[in-house]
C-alpha cells in the first residue's frame, strides 16, 4: 500500500494540470493511495507512523528537493520503502536518483527496481546526497585518530553520493561519484596553495570515514542536500543501508555487484 505526501506547495492552482496528470497515471497502475498534504502544523513521522499502522509499506515525496528532505527525515526510523515523485524546483535528489519528472516518475515507482542506500548524518540531520562547507577553513577529526586543516579558500566535501549544488548543468556528470552503500563517507578536502595541480583542477585528498567532527574557531555555514545550516561543530556520520529507495535505470551512481 502507497503513501503519498505532498508538498504543501502543491495546493497552488499552476501545479494542479500536473497533479492530475500524475494522480490518473497512478490509478492507471494501480498504485493509487493514501495521500497527506504537508502544512506547518503537520508532523511528518506521525503522519507515517499513521499510514503504517493503516498498512502502508511505501512512502512517497510528492514536490521538490525540500519535500524529500523532510520524508527521508522521518523514514530511517520506519521499515517502508521511499519513492519520490519531483514536482517543482529543484529536484536534484530525483535526478540522482534516476527519477524523472511528472507522470513519468509513476512508471519508475511501478516498475519498484530498489537499491538499499546509507544515509549520512549531521547534527541529526540526514543528508542522502552530501554535505558541504563552501568557505573551508575547517577542521577535520576524523575518527578520532587524527586531524586534518581544511585550506581557507575552497570547498570541502562529505559525500554519500554527490553535493548537489555541483548540479548545475542537466548534462553535466557529478563532480564526484561516491558509493552510497559502502558504510562510508568520502570527505573531499581541496589541496593548500603551492602543491602541485594536477588536470582536474587542483589536487585534493579523499578520506573515506565512518565518523567525524568539523570545528571552526567561529560558527560556519554547511549546507546539507541543499538546506543551509550554521555551526561552530558539527558531528558527522553515517548511517549503513538505512534506506531503502525506489530508483530508476539513469540513476547518477552505481554499486558494486
Amino acid at each position: 500500500m502507497y503513501q503519498y505526501i505532498y508538498d504543501a506547495a502543491l495546493s497552488d492552482k499552476r501545479h494542479h494540470l500536473a497533479l492530475t496528470a500524475i494522480e490518473n497515471r497512478l490509478t492507471d497502475l494501480g498504485i493509487q493511495g493514501r495521500i497527506d498534504r504537508l502544512s506547518l502544523f503537520k508532523n511528518v513521522a506521525e503522519s507515517i507512523e499513521e499510514g503504517i499502522r493503516r498498512g502502508v509499506t511505501t512512502i512517497v515525496a510528492v514536490g521538490t528537493d525540500d519535500t524529500v528532505k523532510k520524508v527521508m527525515d522521518a523514514v530511517p526510523q520506519f521499515a517502508v520503502t521511499m519513492g519520490v515523485i519531483p514536482v517543482g524546483k529543484p529536484n536534484k535528489i530525483a535526478r540522482l536518483l534516476g527519477v524523472p519528472e511528472g507522470g513519468a516518475a509513476c512508471d519508475v515507482l511501478s516498475a519498484r527496481l530498489t537499491q538499499t542506500l546509507d544515509i549520512g548524518r549531521v547534527n541529526g540531520h540526514h543528508f542522502l546526497a552530501a554535505l558541504s562547507i563552501p568557505a573551508g577553513g575547517v577542521t577535520l577529526e576524523c575518527e578520532g585518530r587524527y586531524r586534518v586543516m581544511a585550506p581557507p579558500r575552497g570547498a570541502v566535501h562529505v559525500c554519500n553520493m554527490t553535493p548537489l549544488e555541483t548540479l548545475l548543468d542537466e548534462d553535466a556528470a557529478p563532480i564526484h561519484q561516491a558509493d552510497p552503500s559502502d558504510g562510508l563517507l568520502e570527505a573531499i578536502i581541496p589541496a593548500r596553495r603551492g602543491i602541485f595541480r594536477n588536470g582536474d583542477g587542483g589536487s585534493k585528498t579523499v578520506l573515506n570515514l565512518r565518523r567525524l567532527t568539523i570545528r571552526a574557531e567561529r560558527p560556519f555555514t554547511y549546507i546539507v542536500d541543499g538546506r543551509s545550516l550554521s555551526a561552530q561543530r558539527a558531528e558527522v556520520d553515517v548511517l549503513p543501508g538505512r534506506l531503502k529507495v525506489i530508483v530508476g535505470r539513469n540513476r547518477l551512481f552505481r554499486v558494486p555487484t
